[in-house]
């Protein structure tokens, strides 16, 4: 629920800011007038730059900004909610709440909660969330102060407070899914329990209230009003106390994990040789040098003799106050506090030997989250600010007048405050625990896995001076302080994002800052000391690498020297170095790549043998991994000594090994050394290279893969020691990794989040809240078994699934099928996942997320090239017909592009037009339409089986029906799956539930993976049987089946489904029918009938049919026009349809490929088996012009990998010749593959 409370709290500081902006005209301004610079916006608006340029920010993050490579802004489309915003919502900042639940001010939010209920009429879910944040911060953190959220058996929740009261609370926290209805009480559900502990973390965005109370301020009027301090200390713009509760609440977890680097240090031996005294800049009240004593005293071989060696504890602060509190936190624990500026270090080693502590030397500093709240100290070294001007910082800084500090002026500052501080550390070193901003296309990619968007404005906002954590490090660097990579840690652990640092630095004789264009000679010099002249880069082609790509490029300095250098550059992906030349590289870098690519680097030869290179390569990786977006770190390398070899295959030489067990060949080896897997050979990739015949070595660091050495976490990376078994035979995608059961598999991905201090609460039937993970742990943990399984896991999976034993048993009984039946054993799994990865997350496969440019027919244009489109399920042809796309203009006219009435409020007439064709069409009274099938499945099936009933799913059924049927058991239904069309695994579950319970079987019409559908007459004779109903999704059988089927027309005539395809009644046999018209009518719209002409009033009161807009006007139109075409050829265009897919099916079975199609219905699943055959496969499809769906795991069982094919009535005779040709090919190739 991480994304919730990421989303409450995002639109706690969004909404303000955007309303302030749609105010001042800001919007309207960009709407006539764009591109605009923010020079002209402050202008124009009269904004003050600085506050103004953290607002642009947040709105580029949100994505509702775009900007040039002029740096000018415009509106995008997803802007353009921000009229709906309600005015009156900033209210909910001066509520009294205490008031409301002392029973003073009855009635006071309810009908602030029925917005809410309502989603505020919004069909945005993100901005009702949003919304809601305003509302619901407030109230769960006044409930938290009151210990209003405790419940027990002697006192319900809620209890304590009036009627009214506990109605409003109850009503609101029932919609949420916090609580749930027992027998005469409220009580809270687990997420309810989860949200009601995770109060304070929005304690710190609340602190800042009264300085989002008067935003508008902030951004165009008096700014320096709302920053008042008064005599007393009293800041305006912050509730600090409330600041310091929510900052301690959410910095324990990083505290924990500070506590390793300390004992690090604490359990060095000789004792003599360790730290005198710890002091913490910025201590606060005294906690963490509290904990940090009581670390060192219980746990670390230190503590066992603290009376022979004493250790004396150092509180510094700027804050008198927080000096008193110290003093009285560390009461008779051996300490010192004075007085001290984090900006002025020198000084404060001064006070220490006034102190009578004239060996600093001695000292052990730490500091937690204080550098970026620092005072701003103008740079003086103004060459270095001149040379830094070009590099493209991102960060967003405010000075105390209102004003933008240029960034690379802030840059130049965080440098030279480091570089103070370098000046002071000693032999033990500096900790230091930092946050960090993100850049904009980060935030927005993160944007509800990352507190960013709302964290970075109101920093930014209080003049606080974030920046990003590799730039943090970079500047650590300039000055000669390093971290200790094995003690480095990063937050969030597993996603490509650094929110948070853990580094323990420590002073280097050397130095590593940006490659400058004045370096140039330097690194020429380079280039003619390490390689022969024909491998030497030019001096033009090095100035490119630094113009184009200039934060991507470092030197190494030692006494004023440049000694080594890295080069690097962002593509898109490991893939499109496959079959690339060297003089092609350069053309491969794009800004907004997740993949590095080391181009060089180099050492100057009397160098490298003082492990200097090793420095460099680590330095690089970690400063990856710190970076935003970056998923891996690639490199083509060589072989130094393959030219000795060359009688064996480069793939044999790669194999070698000395007897240390390191690879044989140094360069390569250097590689390996650092963690790099070889990935392949590319032939004739630089042919001048002649040692090595033109060769190169392709190699990757993976950053994010927990099977290899994660940076900061195993000293293994950074070490020289060989890796020799994870050297695969070549070609190779991956080092060979030890199978793993399921059980294991979670249990790995558990223990990585948790980390080494909490291992040892690991339990397979603890919770895992219990066992100390917290929202952004299970965030992380479900994008980690997202990433090993292969699987897309539901924001409340741990809520269902909340112990490790309870996961292991989902992904054993839920996604481990064979035949969507059978387990395969762990073993299996463990193949197979690993396979999947090599599959899906290095995305070898060309057919996955793809941009469309044009479309011609059913051929569509994909980076450049052209490809017969047999992946979309457009089946009738409806999307390229004339008389439908005559349809929309008219009605848009008449209409808009969409009225957003809620349906409890009023529809469009073509809403009831619609509803009425679909009733002449499925022979029933009424039907009740839906944006979409998604919105109708979970707003009807918890309804229909309400907190008693029971839901027995097939297990192939689509996934939204799934993901329904998960909503319905968090509302207390049942939800058993049975064997795919297995009638007697469905009637023995049946029989295990009294007749006059709600039992509701739900199946698919056509299958949309396997192409079968079943039998329904005997569905139905066994529904009767067990008292239940039917509810089907016809969404693939809709507009293809219907009513007569005979040999001249076998599909059946007019499309009117599967219902009317097996000659049975709706209401008679007890059916629901579901299905969409975005496949056959390539409409954006659902519905659902049953035969009932109370279905509108049965129905209606789905949650997503009250809450929910009505569907776009554009595909309202498209749908009627549809069902016109369909009446006038759609018999024609049906036997279009299963000729050409006839043709497909039976070709495809005559060259020897087993297919998945029953009735020759237009889904076609040509099965490949084996998933490492599927990347040679699609390659060669897309070789061919052919797109389509790769069916893998999870759409499809692990082995079951597939072709699958969507037939439409827009595509050829031709097009299905190329597709059977395209086939015959790729049978070949399985053929020569086995």
């Amino acid at each position: 629920m991480l994304q919730k409370i990421n989303r409450y709290t995002h639109g706690f500081v969004a909404i303000p800011v955007i309303l302030a902006c749609r105010e001042k005209g800001f919007f309207e301004l960009l709407a006539h007038e764009s591109p605009l610079s923010l020079e002209q916006m402050v202008k124009h608006l009269g904004a003050n730059t600085g506050h103004f340029q953290v607002a642009l920010r947040m709105l580029e993050s949100l994505h509702w900004l775009s900007r040039n490579e002029q740096l000018k802004y415009s509106l995008t489309s997803e802007a353009a909610i921000h009229n709906q915003i309600p005015e009156d919502v900033l209210e909910l900042y001066h509520l009294p709440i205490e008031s409301y639940l002392q029973g003073k001010q009855e009635k006071l939010l309810g009908r602030w909660i029925d917005r809410s209920c309502q989603l505020w009429n919004l069909d945005n879910p993100l901005i009702a969330d949003f919304l809601d944040g305003l509302l619901l911060i407030p109230l769960l953190l006044t409930l938290h102060k009151h210990n209003l959220l405790a419940e027990s058996e002697e006192k319900p929740l809620f209890s304590s407070l009036s009627r009214t009261v506990q109605e409003e609370l109850g009503n609101l926290f029932f919609r949420l899914g916090w609580a749930d209805l027992k027998p005469g009480r409220l009580t809270l559900t687990e997420l309810g329990q989860f949200m009601g502990g995770r109060a304070l973390n929005t304690a710190v965005v609340a602190s800042y209230t009264p300085m989002l109370s008067r935003i508008h301020d902030v951004l165009f009027g008096d700014c320096l009003s709302v920053f008042k301090t008064d005599n007393s200390g009293h800041e305006s713009h912050i509730d600090r106390t409330l600041n310091v509760i929510g900052s301690g609440f959410q910095h324990q977890k990083y505290f924990a994990d500070l506590e390793e680097s300390i004992l690090s240090v604490f359990n060095q031996l000789p004792l003599e040789e360790q730290p005198k005294y710890i002091a913490d800049m910025g201590c606060g009240d005294g906690t963490l040098l509290k904990r940090v004593w009581e670390t060192i005293q219980f746990k670390s071989a230190r503590g066992k003799a603290i009376k022979e060696y004493p250790l004396r504890l150092i509180g510094v602060d700027y804050n008198e106050a927080s000096l008193t509190a110290t003093t009285y936190t560390l009461g008779d624990l051996p300490h010192l506090v004075l007085q001290g500026d984090i900006g002025n270090p020198e000084q404060m080693v001064l006070s220490l030997k006034a102190h009578g502590i004239h060996d600093p030397e001695n000292i052990l500093h730490i500091r937690s989250f204080l550098d970026h709240d620092r005072p701003f100290i103008p740079p003086q070294k103004r060459n270095e600010v001149k040379e830094r001007a070009h590099l493209p910082y991102q960060a967003v800084c405010v000075d105390g007048q209102g004003e933008l500090i240029p960034p690379h002026v802030m840059v130049q500052s965080l440098v030279e405050h480091l570089e103070r501080w370098s000046r002071v550390v000693t032999k033990h070193g500096l900790m230091i625990l930092e946050v960090h901003c993100l850049e904009p296309k980060v935030v927005y990619q993160f944007l509800d896995k990352s507190e960013n968007l709302h964290f970075d404005a109101f920093q930014g906002f209080s003049q606080q001076y974030l920046v990003e954590a590799d730039v943090f490090l970079r500047s650590a660097a300039e000055v000669g302080l390093f971290p200790k990579l094995e003690l480095s840690k990063r937050y969030p652990k597993t996603f490509p994002l650094t929110r948070i640092t853990l580094n323990y630095f420590e002073k280097r004789p050397y130095k590593i800052r940006n490659a400058y264009l004045s370096d140039l000679p330097a690194l020429v010099n380079l280039e003619v000391q390490c390689w022969s002249e024909h491998l030497q880069a030019s001096a033009n082609e090095i100035r490119r690498r630094l113009e184009l790509n200039p934060q991507g490029n470092l030197v190494l300095i030692t006494e004023d020297q440049i000694i080594g250098a890295v080069y690097s550059q962002t593509i898109t992906s490991t893939e499109v170095l496959e079959n690339v030349k060297y003089e092609q590289v350069p053309s491969l870098h794009t800004p907004q790549g997740s993949v590095i690519q080391l181009l060089a680097l180099n050492i100057l030869p009397e160098f490298q043998a003082r492990g200097l290179g090793n420095e460099l390569r680590d330095f690089m990786l970690y400063y990856c991994t710190l970076k935003g977006g970056i998923e891996s770190v690639v490199g083509v390398t060589r072989c130094r000594n393959y030219v000795n070899y060359s009688q064996m295959p480069m793939t044999e030489y790669l194999k070698l090994h000395n007897e240390q067990r390191q690879l044989l060949d140094p360069i390569v080896g250097f590689h390996v050394s650092g963690g790099a897997e070889i990935r392949g050979i590319i032939a004739n990739y630089r042919p001048e290279d002649a040692e090595n015949f033109g060769m190169g070595i392709l190699i990757e660091y993976n950053l994010r893969d927990s099977a290899l050495h994660p940076l900061g976490d195993r000293q293994a990376l950074y070490t020289n020691s060989a890796v020799s078994s994870s050297v695969p035979t070549l070609p190779a995608t991956s080092a060979t990794k030890e199978n793993k059961t399921v059980a294991a598999l979670v249990k790995e991905c558990v223990l990585k989040v948790m980390g080494s201090q909490r291992e040892a609460a690991y339990a397979p039937e603890q919770k895992l809240l219990d066992m100390g993970l917290d929202s952004l742990d299970l965030s992380e943990l479900q994008t980690l078994l997202e990433k090993r399984l292969g699987v897309n896991l539901s924001g409340t999976f741990f809520f269902q699934n909340n112990t490790p034993t309870a996961i292991i048993t989902y992904f054993q009984n839920q996604v481990v099928q064979e035949k969507q039946s059978d387990l395969a054993s762990p073993v299996d799994l463990a193949n197979e996942i690993n396979t999947l990865e090599n599959v899906v997350n290095q995305q070898k496969i060309p057919q996955v997320t793809r941009v469309v440019t044009e479309q011609q027919g059913r051929k569509v244009l994909i980076d450049g090239h052209w490809v017969i489109d047999f992946a979309s399920c457009n089946y009738l042809g409806l999307d390229l017909h004339p008389k439908v796309k005559e349809a929309i203009p008219p009605a848009l006219e008449k209409w808009g592009v969409h009225p957003s009435w809620t349906r409890l409020v009023a529809s469009p007439v073509i809403y009831e037009e619609l509803e009425e064709e679909l009733s002449k069409l499925l022979g029933v009274p009424d039907v009740l339409v839906f944006p979409s099938v998604t919105l109708l499945q979970i707003g009807v099936l918890p309804l229909l089986t309400g907190s008693n009933g029971v839901i027995l799913g097939d297990i192939a059924a689509h996934r939204c029906i799934y993901e329904a049927c998960c909503l319905a058991q968090q509302k207390g239904s049942q939800f058993i799956q049975y064997r795919h069309n297995d009638l007697n695994d469905l009637a023995e579950k049946l029989a295990k539930y009294p007749l006059e319970q709600v039992k509701i079987i739900v199946i698919d019409g056509v299958y949309s993976m396997s192409a079968d559908f079943p039998d329904l007459p005997a569905y139905v004779r066994l529904a009767k049987e067990y008292n239940a109903f039917i509810y089907m999704d016809d969404a693939h059988g809709f507009g293809i089946l219907g009513e007569n089927p005979s040999s001249d027309m076998p599909y059946g005539y007019k499309g009117n489904g599967m219902v009317n395809y097996f000659d049975l009644q709706f209401a008679e046999d007890n059916i629901i029918y579901v299905a969409g018209l975005s496949k056959a009518y390539s409409s954006y719209a659902a519905f659902l009938t049953c035969g009932d002409r109370q279905i509108k009033t049965n129905f209606r009161n789905a949650w997503t049919a009250i809450f929910s807009g009505p569907s776009p006007v554009a595909s309202l139109a498209s749908a009627l026009a549809g069902l016109q075409v369909n009446r006038q050829e759609g018999e024609q265009l049906r036997k279009q349809i299963y000729h050409l897919t006839r043709k497909l099916v039976t070709q495809a079975r005559a060259i020897g490929f087993e297919v998945d199609n029953y009735g020759y219905v237009p889904i076609v699943s040509v099965l490949v088996g084996d998933a490492q055959h599927m990347i040679d496969v699609c390659r060669l499809l897309w070789e061919y012009g052919i797109l389509i769906t790769p069916a893998i795991f999870p759409i499809v069982p692990l082995n079951k990998s597939a072709l699958r094919f969507s037939i439409t009535a827009a595509n050829t005779e031709e097009e299905i010749d190329q597709a059977i040709k395209a086939l015959e090919a790729v049978w070949v190739l399985l053929q020569k593959e086995k």
